[in-house]
């Protein structure tokens, strides 16, 4: 019952391996905490999303853009259609992934996210996105006074 914590920071990946790790962390009763230290890229936003919390460092970015797919050795017109078809998947399931994570209307997301080909932004605009539930704030330490002393004095 203990909640699990996802620590992120990545220029993204696999959008598969992505969804994959997505799967499985909705698939725990356990509450998902996901934090996002450094960069959360591409894939890594999937991650993210899982988060029933989702909560970043204060210098964070993200980093948002339309699928990528690698295409090697088109031997027909099928073979092309069904890359073109595969894309279109990753592209609905991802953005629909995300929109319904985060909460975000589908007029709202189409004009955040789908006319660019690629955007960053960081922690105050993932807030207001609500791809981040909340910032953590640095520590605040006692301060500590420091005696210095010099070769003559010992």
């Amino acid at each position: 019952t203990a909640p699990i914590y996802v620590h992120i920071n990545t220029p993204g990946g696999s959008v598969i391996d992505a969804l994959a790790i997505y799967d499985m962390l909705l698939c725990m009763d356990n509450p998902i905490i996901t934090l996002v230290n450094g960069g959360c890229f591409s894939a890594g936003m999937i991650i993210a999303c899982a988060g029933d919390q989702r909560l970043a460092t204060p210098n964070s970015m993200y980093f948002h853009h339309h699928p990528e797919i690698s295409v090697i050795g088109i031997t027909s017109q099928e073979t092309m259609q069904s890359n073109a078809e595969f894309y279109k998947w990753c592209k609905d399931n991802n953005d629909n992934i995300m929109r319904e994570r985060i909460g975000m209307s589908v007029e709202d997301w189409a004009k955040h996210f789908g006319e660019t080909d690629s955007k960053y932004f960081g922690v105050c605009e993932a807030i207001e996105y609500g791809f981040c539930t909340a910032t953590l704030v640095y520590a605040d330490k006692p301060k500590i006074e420091l005696t210095v002393t010099t070769e003559e004095e010992e």
